[in-house]
């Protein structure tokens, strides 16, 4: 048996997933709509006659307006009854006021329709997403403007913040991608639709990342010894005739600034996951790179991200020794990684991993490698030879 209770409880489960769109659709295709209140059987009614008397006396007492009720006269072996058999809701209003919704279904009437009137392709994206157009359809306006700036703007070839729009702040766009990267799909194809991101796919300029680097001999840039510059930049110095032979790569700012001076060399400033823009830097691939990061799982992690672009990538101080031997140092580490095992580990690297990962001494455990002495670095550059 259906309670009143339970069933509001299941239709307003179902309410914006199934009903809701129906306030665009041909009311035809669900309603009138029937739900059955699952009248008992015989023997429930002979074990348990007072809760179904009840139950049918719940639903006889309704004020009948937003549906109405189907009964049914069955022979019981308690004699001739009249159970309610069923709830009709003739259109999604009914239901709408039933399930107090009628509200919502009037705001979503609205803001389809407002969005429809403008771009009569997105339709069939208000049928499939009402949850969705509940959420956004406060800034509806705005972002309606934006939508049809970018249909008449098919590659600007600018920054979005140059976007000028009345009303549209700064950060705008920004904010609201997601949702217009769905809307421009299905008005208009991508400029380039293999691009990971917003403004790759639609012609909009990006900020180039930079590198970071220190010159840690006597080399500079036109007596510049610490720069940032645009990768492509990097990319096209002459670090030949600059005579660099090796470079350091390190993922804290603190020993990026205070690396020990080694002659010919540069030391890079990392910055964790992601090497795309490194995979293009083929000066890089020409020379001996020694990489320095935390003792944990995503140090490692990075590590055999990085050596999977350059071979030749060499850690420094990251191993066990190191690790145990400044153990006063040790820290959590909030999310360690759950890979089992890491393709371009050294046989030696991919053991402290595993035991890292395995918690061999405790949990979780982190050696950050600005806790390291300059010292400790020292002597490994001098065994190195530099």
């Amino acid at each position: 048996m259906i309670s009143l209770k339970q069933l509001k409880t299941d239709l307003t489960q179902k309410w914006q997933r199934f009903y809701l769109s129906c306030g665009l659709l041909d009311e035809n295709q669900r309603f009138p709509l029937t739900v059955s209140l699952k009248s008992p059987n015989n023997q429930t009614i002979l074990d348990d006659w007072q809760s179904v008397k009840s139950w049918a006396a719940s639903y006889a007492a309704l004020n009948q307006t937003d549906f109405k009720l189907e009964w049914q006269k069955r022979i019981t072996p308690l004699g001739k009854q009249e159970l309610p058999m069923a709830a009709v809701f003739l259109t999604v209003t009914d239901l709408a006021h039933f399930l107090k919704k009628h509200q919502e279904l009037t705001t979503y009437c609205n803001a389809c329709e407002a969005l429809i009137k403008r771009f009569p392709g997105l339709r069939d994206w208000c049928l499939k997403y009402p949850k969705k157009v509940l959420q956004e359809q406060a800034g509806w306006g705005l972002q309606m403007d934006v939508l049809a700036w970018f249909l008449q703007h098919p590659a600007p070839d600018c920054y979005l913040r140059e976007i000028a729009l009345p009303g549209v702040d700064s950060k705008f766009i920004e904010v609201n991608k997601v949702l217009l990267d769905e809307w421009l799909h299905l008005l208009q194809a991508p400029l380039n639709k293999e691009a990971k991101n917003f403004e790759a796919r639609w012609g909009i300029k990006t900020k180039p990342d930079r590198m970071r680097l220190r010159f840690l001999g006597d080399e500079s840039i036109a007596g510049l010894k610490d720069l940032e510059a645009p990768f492509e930049q990097v990319n096209q110095v002459d670090w030949i005739r600059l005579g660099i032979e090796r470079v350091f790569i390190t993922e804290n700012e603190i020993n990026f600034l205070t690396f020990p001076l080694v002659k010919k060399s540069l030391v890079l400033f990392g910055k964790g996951y992601g090497f795309e823009h490194w995979r293009a830097q083929s000066w890089l691939r020409e020379r001996p790179i020694f990489y320095w990061g935390d003792i944990d799982t995503h140090g490692f992690a990075i590590l055999s991200q990085l050596r999977g672009l350059f071979p030749q990538v060499v850690s420094i101080l990251m191993d066990q020794s190191t690790l145990l031997a400044y153990r006063s140092f040790w820290v959590e580490e909030s999310r360690p990684s759950q890979a089992e095992k890491l393709a371009h580990l050294t046989q030696d690297e991919s053991l402290l991993y595993g035991a890292l990962v395995e918690n061999r001494w405790q949990p979780k455990v982190r050696l950050e490698q600005e806790r390291i002495p300059l010292g400790a670095l020292k002597d490994v550059l001098k065994r190195l030879g530099m």
